[in-house]
């Protein structure tokens, strides 16, 4: 499960059949980059599923024993690229119409377009520096530069800051405008759901940055978003709805032709000790009852160990990728609160953030659970509560379920599998070392010490 699927890179900059800017309007264009972003890079076999120590590969090792090699990495960084281009392409398209077709444009409705786009923009670029750290940025997606400079993680970081800002100053001024409808997958063209989900986006990153030394930025952030509105409940949940037979679910996908990757131990353990109510919505039990996959060895299969949940591996693939939920966004209210960053009860946040998360996988409330031991809110340990119930709740958001596990050292990581060190970052893929040395290494000496290597930590890993 190391790199996501995509088309070859030839073949979609040399598609015969592809729609031209001319023949198009923005919204197929848009089916097109929510299902390359949220459907593949974001949910598809990626490596944070399996270093965030949710989930153990059996056979064929890899990433779950901390043994990532870069030439696997090409298609994770082609498709941050290639993503971003689509986007580009929804814009292009957006302002043609718009400039053949002005009259159609009415109040509000090119602002909502182009919100929709921005926020996009945020969460890929977001999601993509927080894998490797610095990146082509300010450079990216200039035709005539083929070797473009790196920006450093804190600022492309401020610069998304500054998109995101002008993405939600043009969702509201777009109000409840519906432009993308059902081409729009993640919300059927709902502007005031974007809208929370972008000032969510916000309160995510404000969070991810505040113990560096833009702690300040980070509250101010905080405080914004929160303002301006974030998720409410779970029916604002951000998720990509895969389709039966042509645009499966990966996880349901994979199983269809190898048995090899099954919950972890670490996890499985972790909801039996818990008495959590997820369990059997998360995995199924094996032979042994609920024994997850050992992580961190690769053994040979075996039948006894708990395996997803059939509501994720039967059926007809069409269990949803995870973007955004409610219950991240409750946790990030708490751990905010809990510094200081916004005012609130922090164990209202707790409490409504296990919640959702129970309620969105069982159907039912939390109230049981939250009377645990382990799990009622207990203030003087109030930050490993909320880190821990935050990475159970990103159960199958691998990215996202990695960096918190990277930035809250929650759950503890295994340190060290064979000699490999705990991956804090992805290593640059081989076609940068060739394509663009110079700038490679440039960045290398200036953000990683000189050291290419997964081990090294991000700018927000303290």
């Amino acid at each position: 499960m190391m790199a996501s699927c995509t088309a070859d890179f030839e073949e979609i900059n040399q598609n015969p059949k592809a729609i031209t800017f001319d023949a198009s309007t923005p919204e197929p264009l848009m089916v097109n980059a929510i299902w390359g972003i949220a459907g593949n890079f974001l949910n598809g076999d990626n490596a944070g599923l399996l270093i965030s120590h949710q989930v153990a590969e059996e056979q064929y090792a890899n990433a779950s024993i901390y043994n990532i090699q870069p030439d696997n990495l090409g298609s994770n960084w082609a498709d941050i690229y290639i993503n971003l281009r689509r986007l580009k392409e929804v814009r292009q398209s957006l302002d043609q119409q718009k400039e053949k077709f002005p009259e159609s444009f009415t109040e509000g409705k090119y602002e909502a377009y182009e919100g929709v786009i921005a926020v996009m923009e945020v969460l890929l670029w977001h999601t993509a520096t927080d894998i490797f750290g610095a990146m082509p940025y300010e450079q990216a997606l200039d035709i005539t530069n083929i070797r473009p400079a790196y920006s450093t993680q804190k600022e492309i970081y401020l610069g998304l800051f500054e998109r995101l800002d002008t993405a939600i100053g043009a969702l509201q001024a777009a109000e409840a405008v519906n432009v993308y409808g059902s081409s729009d997958l993640i919300y059927g063209g709902d502007n005031t759901l974007w809208l929370r989900f972008a000032n969510s986006l916000k309160l995510r990153m404000a969070v991810r940055i505040s113990d560096t030394e833009e702690a300040a930025l980070a509250k101010t952030k905080a405080q914004e978003a929160v303002s301006a509105g974030v998720m409410q409940s779970n029916a604002d949940n951000a998720r990509f709805p895969y389709v039966p037979a042509s645009q499966m679910n990966p996880i349901y996908s994979k199983r269809l032709n190898r048995s090899d990757v099954f919950p972890s131990d670490i996890l499985v353990n972790q909801l039996v000790a818990f008495n959590d109510p997820r369990l059997s919505a998360y995995v199924e039990q094996g032979s042994s009852g609920y024994v997850g996959a050992q992580f961190g060895i690769a053994n040979n299969f075996d039948e006894q160990y708990a395996d997803f949940s059939s509501d994720i591996i039967a059926g007809a693939g069409d269990f949803p990728g995870f973007v955004m939920d409610y219950a991240e966004v409750a946790f990030l209210l708490a751990e905010a609160a809990h510094k200081n960053m916004i005012s609130g009860d922090v164990q209202a946040y707790y409490e409504a953030g296990v919640n959702a998360s129970v309620e969105s996988w069982t159907g039912a409330d939390a109230a049981a659970y939250l009377a645990e031991a382990d799990v009622a809110f207990d203030a003087a340990n109030a930050e490993e509560q909320i880190a821990l119930q935050k990475w159970l709740s990103l159960y199958l958001n691998g990215w996202e379920a990695w960096a918190e596990q990277r930035r809250t050292g929650i759950p503890t990581p295994i340190p060290s599998i064979n000699g490999l060190n705990y991956p804090l970052r992805l290593v640059y893929p081989t076609s940068e070392t060739t394509l663009n040395a110079e700038n490679y290494q440039a960045a290398v000496d200036q953000t990683l010490g000189g050291k290419d290597q997964q081990d090294v930590a991000l700018w927000w890993v303290q």
